[in-house]
């Protein structure tokens, strides 16, 4: 009878003792979860500020691949139009030239 006694209450403190146990566990088992799910988004937002990094060095390459385009294309134009200023001028001396040759024949 006093075995009864004693080991009652133990068996009582034992099952309070594994649902306090049980509690705790449930609790661990959500913060693993959450902090899984934590370094899960942190995973993509990396990922996605990788992806938007390599997007934006892939846009800044085709501007300054534009950039470099127009500036040879302005290069071509404005020596293009030196040129043509330059055969102009060099066309008004010839006919320059073949006037005062003229005068001085005549």
């Amino acid at each position: 009878m006093p075995t009864k006694l004693i080991i009652r209450p133990l068996l009582s403190l034992l099952s309070t003792t594994i649902a306090a146990l049980k509690r705790l566990q449930d609790f661990y088992h959500k913060k693993v979860l959450a902090a899984e799910k934590q370094h899960k988004a942190i995973e993509e937002g990396a990922l996605n500020a990788q992806n938007m990094a390599r997007e934006d060095r892939e846009r800044l390459i085709r501007i300054a691949n534009n950039s470099h385009s127009m500036n040879i294309t302005n290069i071509h134009r404005v020596a293009g139009e030196k040129r043509a200023k330059v055969d102009q001028q060099l066309t008004s001396n010839i006919n320059a030239m073949g006037a005062i040759e003229a005068d001085l024949v005549n």
